[in-house]
């Protein structure tokens, strides 16, 4: 066999294969039955119909008595695969789970009548339907409860061919798809049975919703259709034949099936061609299409009286037999009710007086008992809208004969006649009652508005509905342009009218003063409360400092207000001053702090194996270590965890030098944190032990101030002055003192340490100030530290950055800080020989172990008794530095180290309480006398006595657990005592003085908010009142919201500039963190927020021509105000809880921008899916653009021109609102809201800084292990 034939004959066999196996899996075939549609019963209703935007007006149908229904048929598939049923019994059985599906051969059903089906929106749209098809489906029938015939299912419409003509006096004429629109509703399906014929009734009622876009004007519609009434579809079983798609299975007479053929077809499967089908039936049974002859008309009854017409006629008409209508009387004309008189005599005619003239001023004039307005619509765009002659006026001021009683203002009124489009037989007339009159003026203000049609109206009776009751004006200009507004109308009717009155002598009307009341609006008020309350603020704050300004004088003022401290010196210098309660012992012992590390893991064993253990975690949590031995010097280390500092102990006595060594990474730094209670920089898992005494008792809030801690940074405003620095210190933290004192205070701390000649230099050091050496300002931040008068005074490595000589001569004042009364610790990286020599104790750290503790001349020989003599030309601090970073001596000095610990540990367990003979020994070598002679203090008498140290510094030495008191708890017991204005004072005074003295920023933002105030306003120049004006306006807006909003960005730099000082300032209890940061708040608002919006406005509001009246421009500044000043509370908080300045960028941009997406400035939000349309409920963009919005368009009145549409003038600005989503009516709910948005993005920025600010840290003392003390006993 040849290939080829094998090839042909594998294909066959998997064809085949495949064949057999798809008929196998193929599921059985439902009985599928036509469903006959009777057309005349199946009738719909679209009552109820209605346009939904942009303007809402009912839909009515143009011929209500034509017919409109479904015709066609359905199929009606039956569940399961058996054979189709024979009878009606059979098939009602089945029903159950039987659906609903389009035809198999007749297609969708037909929407009826095809050609049109024309629905009325008033004068506003008319949409006509024409050929749309549906296509019908259900869910699966389920039988009725209680064993009923009927059934329920869900029944859905599908229109899937067709179109409707849109005729639209905004749009004009559009063609429009209708295909895709659906709507599904529950139907409660009844079932009938006769003889072979089963019926199925289908209640239907569907809502199908149509939305449109317009391109020409931007505007979204939206349309319901609202189709309700009811399907009846039958279906006859039985037929012996297929009845084919040209016939269908009916009951004869006799009962049987038989096929019943449409016209033109016969047979009995209904396949033979036959006959003819007229259009007319009337053909078919030879009936006459029409009556051969009308009706002869009755004869008239010869007592009839003449026709009149259905209203009286007014007294200036006279009845027309000819016409039955009423016609105007000679010297009257006007359309209506004739009432413009033209001649003189006329009015005389009509009131019976002589030398009555008929006057066309515009104007009301004393004798004028009612005026006429004939008006034009011809080139106002209201023609396409109103009946071209059917607009006029007529107001009837009530004027009667001087002798007679003055009609009351109450039968004072105005009648306005208008009809629209196509509803010439049906007018509009509006009733203004209580109307107010004045001589020589054109305006007249009515206190409601009655409208009604001269028929019933649905159409437009939900417009008339809206504007009854409201009150109205008619006024006209010196041209005869008159203008018809009703309040809430959407449209002002605008027209050139010609007027014309009789002026009657001797008539008069009383002058009415109505004037249509304008709500009393706060909105301005509203909006500018943030305003106010910043305002007000810092004026109460410029007070404080006007009333308190010779606290903050500085130079000759300044030197002015010490004059009577320094009489008491007879024009001496002030004398060293001295701690008011030194401290005479500082012991800290047993130093110990663990850091977390991060360890790198995968996430599956994170939980398990990284970070700290279970027992580090509950150690935490208590605030204590774990209890570990002694021996190794300080808490042993634990997984996750670092050990910086070890076990350290030490002493510093009154009067003393005090200098920490070691390379970098000892745990100096961490040490001296400690010891000054300022460890909040240290990760909030560390865990510290050990304790600090002061006079051997533990620090308390009070104590907690005799300490002063200078870290290594000098974190200062450069723009401040020498003096100026050290006088706010002085300000803040001298509480109570008076002016006199502080600068007294300030000048002797300048003294003291050499820096009176550069007392009135800038600092600098940064933004591009040249300001002082780095060595003075060293000296600078030790003094705003010495002017508290403190008792200790911490420096962590004060000499790092700066020359030899600069470094020796700060040593040296420290050390003559020390010799007035004070001890004075401080770190070392690597000192010189003369440095060195100045100290009074050194301690040596290396891997936080402190490896030496004592006089520097003891230094030499104690590295010679263990093993490590000094070299000959070496000096000993440089040994010293050099024998710690040398991994083999360092090795051999921890050996030293841990026995030495180890026998003082067992001198400490077997003494129970008390010092061996060998720790006292130990310690003494520490003092520069002994401890037992002189080392203790007195409480009672302050004086040193005998053996008080061991004795009364047992607490620690038992081992007890003492703590230092956290120091944020220290400085709230300082600020207790503070003034929280005097703090606000302080630093608002040292921020505008920082602003004041580098104004480059500042000046930027005022010249830019000029700037762009100059060129967007030329942008938009002088704005139209039309579609272009509107789409401008929401531009400008969008710009103005955009542009203050991504200029808040400059307070991210402004605040990381000063998070370091700003950190040293608040745990050194300068002031509180929140007063920081109010006033911060207050000067930035106000200087780089409030102000640039007003000087960017100047030019950039009139320039633009928004509204001018005073409460929208109030509104519009302060809204915008309220904005900026939020923008730079949240670029605040931001920046507060970032730790760099770029992710606080980054973080705002992305805030700000995902603010402006869901706002509604470029979405409408009705146009948003739900589950994100709830997004702009959270913008603040949202709220201050809607406000703006309201606020520039409620009061404006545009016009809508555009090319091949109708036109529509004077249309409320409300309209264009609703278009874009905004409801006019929430302006002062939106006004609320942004300054909510404002005081809680604000509280944002205090929580964010109380979380970021570094905690206090506490201490806890190791105590031993119990199985060890016991071993030692």
């Amino acid at each position: 066999m040849s290939a080829r034939r094998l090839a042909a004959c594998w294909v066959a066999a998997t064809l085949l294969t495949l064949t057999v196996g798809a008929a196998a899996q193929a599921p059985a075939a439902g009985c599928r039955l036509p469903l006959y549609l009777n057309a005349s019963a199946s009738t719909l209703s679209l009552a109820g119909s209605s346009v939904d935007k942009p303007v809402a007006f009912p839909l009515t149908p143009a011929f209500p008595d034509a017919q409109v229904g479904l015709e066609g048929a359905l199929t009606l598939v039956l569940p399961g695969g058996g054979p189709c049923p024979t009878d009606a019994a059979g098939l009602a059985a089945q029903l159950a789970g039987a659906t609903l599906q389009p035809s198999d051969t007749a297609g969708p059903l037909l929407l009826y009548p095809t050609s049109q089906i024309v629905l009325n929106g008033g004068t506003f749209v008319t949409l006509t339907l024409q050929g749309n098809k549906l296509n019908v489906s259900s869910s699966p029938l389920a039988a009725g409860a209680g064993g009923s015939s009927g059934f329920s299912a869900d029944l859905t419409g599908l229109i899937v061919e067709g179109t409707v003509l849109s005729n639209s006096s905004f749009t004009g004429v559009e063609t429009l798809s209708m295909v895709g629109i659906n709507a599904t509703n529950a139907s409660a399906i009844t079932v009938a049975t006769q003889g072979s014929t089963t019926t199925l009734t289908l209640p239907v009622y569907w809502v199908m919703r149509s939305v449109y876009q317009n391109a020409k004007i931007g505007t979204e519609g939206v349309s319901l259709y609202h189709f309700s009434g009811q399907m009846v579809a039958q279906t006859t079983l039985g037929c012996p034949t297929d009845c084919g798609p040209n016939g269908r299975c009916t009951s004869a007479a006799d009962g049987t099936a038989a096929c019943a053929c449409e016209c033109g077809w016969a047979g009995a499967a209904c396949d033979v061609p036959s006959g003819f089908c007229s259009s007319f039936p009337a053909e078919l049974s030879g009936a006459a299409v029409c009556p051969v002859a009308p009706p002869p008309a009755p004869a008239p009854t010869p007592d009839a009286a003449p026709c009149r017409p259905l209203q009286d006629c007014s007294t200036t008409q006279q009845f027309d037999v000819a016409t039955s209508t009423c016609s105007c009387r000679q010297g009257w004309d006007g359309p209506g009710t004739c009432s413009a008189c033209q001649t003189g005599a006329a009015c005389d005619a009509l009131f019976g007086t002589s030398g009555a003239t008929c006057s066309n001023e515009v104007a009301f004039q004393q004798g004028m008992p009612f005026k006429a307005y004939t008006c034009d619509l011809a080139g106002t765009g209201l023609e396409e809208t109103i009946e071209p002659g059917s607009f006029y006026m007529v107001c009837n001021t009530s004027a009667s004969a001087g002798d007679q009683s003055l009609a009351s203002s109450a039968e004072q009124y105005c009648k306005v006649n208008f009809a629209l489009k196509g509803k010439g037989a049906n007018p509009v007339t509006c009733k203004a009652t209580e109307c107010g009159f004045r001589a020589n003026s054109t305006r007249v203000d009515c206190a409601t508005t009655e409208c009604a049609c001269l028929t019933d109206c649905p159409d437009v009776q939900g417009i008339l509905n809206t504007i009854n009751g409201k009150p109205c004006s008619i006024d006209c200009d010196a041209q005869g342009n008159c203008k018809f507004d009703i309040q809430d109308f959407f449209v002002t009717l605008v027209a050139p009218c010609k007027t014309a009155a009789c002026v009657v002598p001797g008539f008069t009307f009383v002058e009415g003063d109505y004037t249509i009341p304008e709500s009393q609006s706060y909105d301005p008020v509203i909006a500018a409360v943030p305003l106010m309350a910043l305002v007000g603020l810092a004026g109460f704050l410029s007070m404080y400092l006007i009333r308190h300004r010779s606290m903050f004088a500085s130079g000759r003022r300044g030197a002015a207000a010490a004059t009577a401290v320094l009489a008491t010196t007879n024009g001496a210098p002030a004398p060293r001053r001295r701690p008011a309660d030194p401290v005479h012992l500082l012991t800290f012992d047993d130093l110990s702090c663990m850091v977390p590390i991060r360890q790198r893991c995968s996430w599956l064993r994170r939980c398990f194996t990284c970070g700290k253990s279970a027992a580090a975690s509950a150690a935490q949590e208590a605030g204590v270590t774990a209890a570990v031995a002694v021996g190794g010097g300080g808490a042993a280390e634990m997984p996750g965890f670092k050990q910086i500092v070890k076990g350290a102990s030490g002493v510093a006595a009154n009067g003393e030098l005090v200098g920490v060594l070691g390379p970098s990474g000892s745990g100096k730094t961490t040490l001296l944190a400690i010891v000054a209670g300022s460890a909040e920089d240290l990760d909030k898992r560390s865990l510290l032990t050990g304790s600090v005494l002061m006079d051997g008792q533990p620090i308390h809030s009070a104590q907690r101030r005799k300490i002063a801690y200078v870290a290594q940074d000098d974190t200062l405003l450069p723009t401040l002055t020498v003096e100026e620095c050290v006088r706010y210190s002085a300000v803040l933290r001298l509480q109570g003192a008076d002016a006199a004192e502080v600068q007294a205070a300030v000048q002797s701390v300048l003294a003291e340490l050499g820096l009176s000649h550069v007392a009135r230099s800038q600092v600098g050091g940064r933004s591009g100030i040249r300001g002082i050496s780095g060595g003075e300002r060293r000296r600078v931040t030790i003094a705003m530290e010495l002017v508290t008068e403190p008792a200790v005074l911490v420096l962590d490595e004060p000499t790092s950055g700066l020359d030899s000589f600069t470094a020796l001569n700060l040593m040296r004042t420290m050390k003559q800080v020390a010799s007035g009364g004070r001890i004075v610790m401080l770190s070392f990286h690597q000192p010189s020989p003369a440095m060195f020599s100045l100290l009074d104790r050194a301690y040596l750290m290396a891997q936080g172990y402190c490896i030496f503790s004592g006089p520097p001349a003891a230094a030499e020989s104690w590295f010679a008794q263990r093993g490590l003599p000094c070299p000959v030309g070496t000096a000993i601090a440089e040994h010293m530095l050099d024998s710690v970073s040398d991994p083999a001596t360092l090795s051999q000095l921890l050996a030293a180290h841990s026995k030495e610990r180890a026998a003082a540990a067992a001198g400490y367990l077997n003494g129970s309480g008390g010092s061996s003979a060998a720790a006292r020994g130990a310690a003494d070598e520490l003092m520069p006398v002994s401890l037992a002679a002189s080392s203790a203090f007195e409480e009672s008498s302050g004086k040193l006595v005998g053996d008080s140290v061991s004795k009364s510094a047992t607490p620690s030495l038992r081992g007890e657990a003492l703590a230092v008191e956290p120091a944020q708890q220290a400085q709230q017991a300082q600020h207790g005592e503070h003034s929280v204005s005097r703090e606000l004072a302080v630093v608002f005074w040292r921020t505008l003085i920082d602003i004041w003295r580098n104004p480059l920023l500042l000046a930027l933002h005022w010249g830019l908010a000029l700037a762009m105030g100059l060129f967007v306003g030329a942008v938009f120049f002088d704005v139209s009142f039309d579609v272009s004006g509107a789409q401008n306006r929401v531009g400008a807006m969008f710009f103005v919201l955009c542009f203050f909003a991504f200029t808040s960005l400059t307070t991210v730099d402004l605040f990381q500039m000063e998070r370091k000082m700003v950190v040293r300032e608040v745990r050194g209890g300068y002031y509180r963190s929140a007063t920081y940061l109010l006033a911060k708040m207050v000067l930035d608002a106000l200087l780089l927020r409030v102000i640039p919006v007003f000087i960017f406005s100047a030019p950039f509001y009139p320039m633009m021509g928004l509204q001018s009246s005073s409460p929208v421009v109030a509104t519009f500044l302060f809204v915008v105000s309220t904005f900026a000043a939020a923008m730079g509370a949240m670029s605040l908080a931001v920046t507060v809880a970032s730790s760099s300045a770029g992710t606080a960028s980054l973080i705002m941009n992305i805030i700000l921008l995902v603010g402006v997406v869901v706002s509604g400035m470029l979405v409408n939000p009705e146009s948003m899916k739900a589950w994100i349309r709830w997004t702009h409920w959270l913008s603040i963009f949202f709220y201050s653009y809607s406000a703006m919005m309201i606020n520039e368009m409620s009061s404006i009145k545009i016009d809508f021109e555009l090319q091949g549409y109708a036109a529509a003038s004077n249309v409320r600005g409300t309209v264009f609102l609703e278009t874009i989503g905004i409801n006019a009516n929430d302006l002062t709910l939106y006004i609320i809201i942004c300054d909510v948005f404002w005081a809680g993005l604000a509280a944002l920025a205090f929580l964010m800084l109380y979380l970021v600010m570094p905690r206090p840290r506490s201490l806890a003392r190791v105590l031993p292990a119990s199985g060890t003390r016991a071993s030692n006993k």
